[in-house]
């Protein structure tokens, strides 16, 4: 999340914190004058089984800050269940004597119990003999979750600026690609199983935008479109669905809000995970923002509502997920809050997640 606030990212203000004392923010890891960083904080544990690898690899991006403005060695240790499983140097100098960004792939021995597990990363800097930095630390939780994936999964990637999707797609060990502006123009679409267009992707990316006619051929040749949402200025009126949306403003933004699925064996919520109401609970910050119109002026009816969902004493539109079909593939808009869940691993959106990677291609 480095960069954005967290309006940025939910079209929202962040509900109501109590104030940090003064006292409080001088031992903020924030403020700290030396930090790590560590994404994704929350990936997926796998569990030894009769057969198969005993170890996993699980990719982590590092981040280190150094405010001292002083050249400056690091020495980076993880360890797992207490034992030193990675160890590297870096040096803070020259034009990197503020920032140092790196990219990690870890070999992790499976778990033998269903049990959360723990990374700690810990970075170590060393000044001169008169100076000196606290260590910086940073802990990874490794989550079991228990869902399905199409095997034959091959994902096209429209990214924006969250990183959540891919490591979901890592961490179950889904084929996809980034779609860049070159891809989208120029390569063949048809060889994907589905295409995920990233949080808020029409806005920030403008090759989609003007690749608009391809994706939807994409669809009707039997492709699968999987849309996150979008803001009202971001959207409407462009034409960029295959039937019409039109996104309002509303939004629940009550966690545990009750969900109620209006189609109860529709494919999105049954394969390969059925989902029950166990699977909307602990959700974080909302359950969805700018819902599109139930109006069928504004949404065509050829979408099916396929949730419906209000905050107390409120009536918001059953537009949180909705689907159709367009020539021989399907299109799906989601205004649901996914991204949130998915952080954390929440099995619920896990499930939901999968399941709209997985959809077959149209023949």
């Amino acid at each position: 999340d480095a960069g954005f606030s967290s309006t940025f990212f939910s079209g929202i203000e962040p509900k109501t914190r109590q104030p940090v004392r003064l006292d409080e923010s001088v031992h903020s890891p924030a403020l700290a004058p030396f930090r790590l960083s560590v994404s994704p904080a929350v990936t997926c544990l796998e569990v030894l089984s009769q057969i198969g690898l005993r170890t996993y690899n699980r990719t982590f991006f590092i981040t280190l800050i150094n405010r001292n403005g002083q050249d400056m060695p690091v020495t980076l240790t993880v360890r797992h269940q207490k034992k030193i499983i990675y160890q590297k140097k870096y040096r803070f100098a020259g034009s990197h004597k503020e920032r140092l960004d790196d990219t990690l792939t870890l070999s992790l021995r499976k778990a033998v119990a269903t049990s959360p597990e723990a990374l700690r990363f810990e970075a170590t800097p060393v000044f001169g003999r008169k100076d000196k930095a606290m260590p910086a630390s940073a802990e990874v939780v490794l989550k079991p979750v228990s869902a399905s994936v199409s095997p034959n999964a091959y994902v096209g990637v429209v990214e924006t600026y969250d990183r959540t999707h891919l490591d979901l797609l890592q961490a179950f060990g889904v084929r996809y690609d980034l779609l860049d502006s070159a891809l989208l123009a120029k390569g063949d679409l048809q060889k994907y199983t589905a295409i995920l267009l990233d949080l808020r992707a029409y806005a920030y990316r403008h090759d989609l935008a003007q690749s608009t006619s391809k994706v939807l051929a994409y669809v009707k040749r039997g492709g699968n479109v999987i849309c996150c949402y979008h803001k009202t200025f971001d959207w409407n009126g462009h034409g960029f669905s295959p039937y019409p949306i039109t996104l309002t403003r509303e939004r629940v933004t009550e966690e545990d809000a009750p969900v109620t699925i209006l189609v109860q064996e529709h494919p999105l919520l049954n394969n390969p995970n059925k989902l029950g109401s166990a699977d909307w609970a602990d959700w974080q910050q909302e359950r969805n923002l700018y819902l599109p119109s139930d109006d069928t002026l504004q949404t065509s009816p050829e979408y099916v509502r396929l949730l419906a969902m209000s905050d107390s004493g409120e009536q918001e539109p059953p537009t949180s997920l909705l689907w159709a079909k367009y020539g021989k593939g399907t299109y799906t808009y989601t205004a649901l809050a996914l991204y949130r869940q998915l952080r954390t691993l929440n099995i619920g959106a896990v499930k939901l997640f999968l399941n709209m990677i997985s959809q077959p291609i149209g023949q």
